[in-house]
């Protein structure tokens, strides 16, 4: 059938003769796998490459079959080239796709271009067998628009199945130090709980993953007085998508003595408390019975700034009246002279 049809295109564009002179070439080509590795579930593409179509004018007509292992690949779907018109692929047992093409412009659209001819697309089977794997094919019936057979060689491509990346999250070993958990630890438990006095305000935490290939990490911040503070265990496994969060929740004591930061009463009280307003600046305000001595807003002492001016107006007063008595004294003297 596949041989009948390029047969067909033949007779279609017979019109077209082949000129004088024109001789059959050898195609190189290639089954070029995206990627030399993969596990099971991956999706694996392998192109069919032409590198010399070019050289003979482009590609009117070819069948090609591609053989692969179905206990390990299982086959998706067929891509051609946009240049590609009058392209039919087909499965007619496991491992093996078939591939006609018959260029539907008759030859005036052909494949004129040294790149991927098609593009295949498989995906790795769950509980693959580890190794090595090849895709291999064959290639028949290649004319050219001017309806020269050609030949070509087609080399295989290589795949290595590699072990399934480990789905292990779990911890094997979780301490603390101080304090004991509660529960003791289980790798199959993430929630614990311990309590801590006031005195300790950070624990040690030593975590240790049962798959070497999975990354831990910790979340372990200052614990809070009076308080419950939750530590974070993060395990990641090998396979990125799988995590597990371990927690342990922080019960720390709240302080025995919670005025002993307060100002002693015996000394002068004269301790300023500072809060930030919405505005940005900042309240202030005096634990002082004598205001006076206190800083004001703007940066001056209030009652210390009344009392000095009280004090120089007294003597301004004071100072008037002295220079007007001897201003007085003098003009009376002035005017008992005869």
């Amino acid at each position: 059938m596949k041989k009948l049809t390029c047969v067909l295109f033949a007779l279609i564009i017979v019109a077209a003769a082949l000129p004088f002179g024109a001789s059959a070439a050898q195609l190189n080509a290639v089954l070029a796998p995206g990627a030399s590795t993969a596990r099971e579930n991956d999706t694996v593409v392998v192109n069919l490459n032409f590198s010399n179509a070019k050289s003979v004018d482009g590609i009117a007509c070819l069948d090609a079959s591609i053989e692969y292992n179905p206990n390990v690949l299982e086959f998706v779907s067929l891509k051609a080239d946009s240049s590609i018109l009058g392209l039919a692929s087909s499965v007619p047992q496991p491992g093996k796709l078939l591939i006609n093409y018959a260029d539907a412009g008759g030859g005036f659209t052909a494949f004129n271009k040294n790149g991927t001819f098609v593009a295949i697309t498989f995906k790795v089977k769950k509980g693959a067998p580890l190794g090595e794997t090849t895709v291999t094919g064959t290639l028949s019936n290649i004319l050219d628009p001017n309806m020269v057979d050609h030949t070509a060689s087609l080399s295989s491509a290589k795949i290595n199945i590699l072990q399934p990346l480990s789905d292990n999250a779990f911890l094997s070993e979780l301490k603390i130090n101080p304090g004991n958990l509660s529960p003791a630890f289980n790798k199959n438990v993430i929630n614990y709980a311990v309590s801590v006095p006031y005195s300790v305000d950070k624990i040690e935490v030593e975590a240790k993953a049962e798959d070497s290939k999975a990354k831990v990490s910790i979340s372990n911040p200052t614990l809070k007085a009076g308080s419950t503070t939750k530590i974070t265990i993060t395990v990641t496994a090998e396979n990125p998508s799988v995590k597990k969060v371990y927690t342990i929740n922080v019960t720390r004591g709240a302080n025995p003595n919670p005025t002993s930061s307060a100002v002693s009463s015996s000394e002068p009280s004269s301790e300023v408390e500072s809060s930030q307003d919405s505005g940005g600046g900042f309240e202030e305000e005096s634990s002082s019975e004598d205001e006076s001595l206190e800083p004001t807003p703007g940066g001056g002492f209030g009652g210390a700034k009344a009392v000095i001016i009280w004090i120089l107006g007294i003597i301004l007063a004071l100072a008037s009246g002295f220079v007007g008595g001897i201003f007085w004294e003098r003009k009376m003297g002035h005017d008992d002279v005869p």
